[in-house]
């Protein structure tokens, strides 16, 4: 029973039915944060969807010419008054475009609460820019100091994971900062009794630039070892699935390698019941939801070397199972360990107690809303 409810607008640039981590917390926490009895609103950008959905406050929005899933806001006229009608205690801003940078101003001046969740480091956001390499070192930089900027006027500041803690007070953010991960609900699998021949791997996630899967690919071609066999699956844009299955051809693993687009959710616990290991190629994570999903569900992951990823393996029976992100070589080698030495790998895989704590729903809505969203 709630003792003091609170009325808490989500302010977010992207949102259902667009899926990703962000659309995936903002949503959550609206439906838990109710169920719990206090009044939340979202503030997004206008789709066909969102003008349909309950509590949701919409501004005009214009297709986004980097990702053709999403939306960008168009202007703000009407924001204000649907905000002054909700009269929130406290703001939660989920992205620092266009909607949460006027959130942030419209806070400001009605002195109201405000928590900032850094979802995203400035080299993910490169990741979607054309020919960023060139430039990635004045991305980085310049990425950093908008977000120094950009949490000045936040109460609260939440970092999804300790890479992304200490990253801010690297950067010299004053702020009190949380470590707040999104909640993971493993899944209940089947214990493997019958030895197969196979080691099956997957990938499971967006078919993103973001997420390295070129790289999985050139490192998959050079593994010697038989009887293996990767299962990429995940929301498809732009055609990456024709694209990765092209390229699977011309490296000359086609065989051993399955792509699918969007699965079902009773196709995603099928793949990951017949998992082996997970493997996440991605150097830009602050929170991989579906690599802790994994891990939580007792299946081994093999990660990169990279942003907040090396978490999960530190934390693990398994801490070994990381790569260089870089190296083609190195994840060849981790996969090709994987396969020979899969029964030790497999066996009783789990992570700390207390790291698996931290990552409980019922242990971060408690922090959410009696201390977060009340400093």
């Amino acid at each position: 029973m709630v003792t003091m409810s609170k009325r808490i607008l989500l302010v977010t640039d992207t949102y259902l039915p667009t899926i990703s981590g962000v659309t995936t917390v903002v949503s959550e926490y609206k439906k838990e944060l109710e169920l719990l009895g206090h009044s939340v609103a979202v503030a997004v950008p206008e789709t066909e969807e969102t003008t349909k959905m309950e509590n949701v406050l919409t501004v005009p929005g214009l297709p986004s010419i980097l990702r053709s899933d999403t939306v960008l806001p168009l202007y703000f006229v009407g924001l204000e008054n649907k905000i002054d009608a909700f009269n929130p205690d406290v703001i939660h801003i989920h992205s620092p475009g266009p909607l949460g940078l006027w959130a942030r101003k419209w806070a400001k001046k009605n002195n109201v609460r405000v928590v900032t969740t850094v979802h995203a480091t400035p080299t993910f956001s490169a990741s979607y820019l054309p020919f960023s390499f060139l430039y990635e070192d004045f991305i980085k930089e310049s990425g950093w100091k908008f977000w120094e900027w950009f949490l000045e006027t936040s109460d609260v500041v939440i970092a999804p994971s300790y890479f992304i803690v200490e990253k801010l007070k690297k950067i010299g953010i004053k702020n009190t900062i949380f470590r707040a991960p999104f909640w993971i609900e493993p899944y209940q699998l089947t214990k493997k009794t019958q030895k197969k021949k196979t080691t099956d791997f997957l990938f499971f996630g967006r078919l993103d630039p973001d997420k390295n899967l070129p790289f999985l690919l050139e490192s998959w071609s050079k593994v010697s070892v038989p009887n293996a066999h990767l299962t990429i699956a995940g929301r498809d844009l732009k055609d990456q699935r024709k694209d990765l299955q092209t390229l699977a051809k011309t490296l000359g693993c086609e065989s051993t390698v399955t792509v699918f687009g969007k699965v079902s959710e009773k196709k995603k616990l099928e793949l990951f019941s017949k998992t082996d290991f997970f493997v996440m190629p991605s150097k830009v994570e602050v929170q991989s939801i579906v690599t802790y999903q994994a891990a939580l569900s007792g299946i081994p992951v093999v990660v990169a070397r990279a942003s907040a990823l090396p978490e999960i393996v530190a934390h693990s029976t398994a801490p070994d199972l990381i790569f260089d992100p870089d190296d083609p070589t190195s994840l060849t080698r981790v996969l090709e360990k994987c396969c020979t030495k899969k029964a030790s790998y497999t066996k009783n895989y789990t992570l700390s107690k207390d790291f698996r704590k931290s990552f409980t729903k019922e242990t971060i809505l408690n922090n959410l809303v009696k201390k977060i969203y009340s400093i």
